[in-house]
């Protein structure tokens, strides 16, 4: 059971399922939260939406990077996705969980929740099970 747990399959797939619930909360966000009209930048205001929409693009785009990389068993691609799937639960997953939309969250619930905890739970676990394989030592090669 534990080489199955942390297998490069069990990996991805938990890795996928944050990237595309964090992409869940990202159109809940800009779709029923007035303060992201304020990040992004009101329409009118180009260079501002331009600005906001490219920091979207570049931690997405990374993370891609990284869950590419990784399918491949690419180190840097491990640390990548590691490294965005605890950037966004810590700053935005959690916070929104702890904060902006505690449980029971009054903002499409039971929606709302089950996306929140299954992008906190399964971007923890992919990152343990991502972090354990980056952990261990590389096995030598037979000869």
């Amino acid at each position: 059971m534990k080489t199955w747990f942390t297998s490069l399959n069990v990996a991805m797939l938990l890795s996928v399922i944050a990237f595309v619930t964090n992409l869940q909360i990202l159109v809940l966000v800009a779709t029923y939260d007035p303060a992201f009209e304020d990040f992004l930048g009101h329409l009118d205001q180009t260079g501002q939406v331009a600005f906001g929409m490219s920091w979207i693009l570049i931690i997405y785009g990374g993370w891609i990077w990284g869950l590419i990389a990784s399918a491949r068993d690419s180190r840097g691609g491990k640390f990548t996705v590691v490294f965005f799937n605890l950037l966004i639960i810590l700053s935005w997953t959690l916070q929104s969980i702890l904060f902006w939309c505690p449980t029971p969250c009054p903002l499409l619930w039971p929606l709302a929740d089950i996306i929140l905890w299954t992008n906190l739970l399964s971007g923890l676990a992919s990152s343990v099970v991502l972090g354990l394989q980056l952990w261990s030592k590389p096995r030598p090669e037979a000869i």
